[in-house]
């Protein structure tokens, strides 16, 4: 029964990090989108300072293609974990990628 809990709770845990995270995603690419910021790495800044506080070890790269903004954030899988459970045997980070269309052009 423990073991269930505990699968639960780490579930629930890596849930609620891909919903954080992709909401700091989404809020520096709509900045960068509509001109408040003018560059990669004051983009990249403002995500990271976003999740430092739950994910120190976060690490963003925003890249302008074209008329598109992508930006890709690695957090270490044993980051996202509580209670450890879930984590016992990944060791590659997790990945999440967004993109926006810019509204105005660098």
């Amino acid at each position: 029964m423990i073991l269930i809990t505990g699968i639960i709770v780490d579930t629930s845990n890596t849930f609620y990090s891909y919903s954080y995270v992709n909401r700091s995603i989404h809020d520096g690419d709509r900045k960068m989108s509509i001109g408040i910021f003018k560059t990669a790495a004051e983009t990249e800044a403002y995500i990271e300072s976003q999740i430092q506080d739950v994910y120190p070890a976060a690490d963003a790269t925003v890249q302008i293609d074209g008329n598109m903004v992508v930006t890709t954030v690695d957090i270490p899988w044993t980051s996202l974990r509580m209670m450890g459970i879930l984590a016992n045997s990944q060791s590659a980070p997790v990945t999440f990628t967004a993109s926006h269309r810019l509204e105005w052009m660098p």
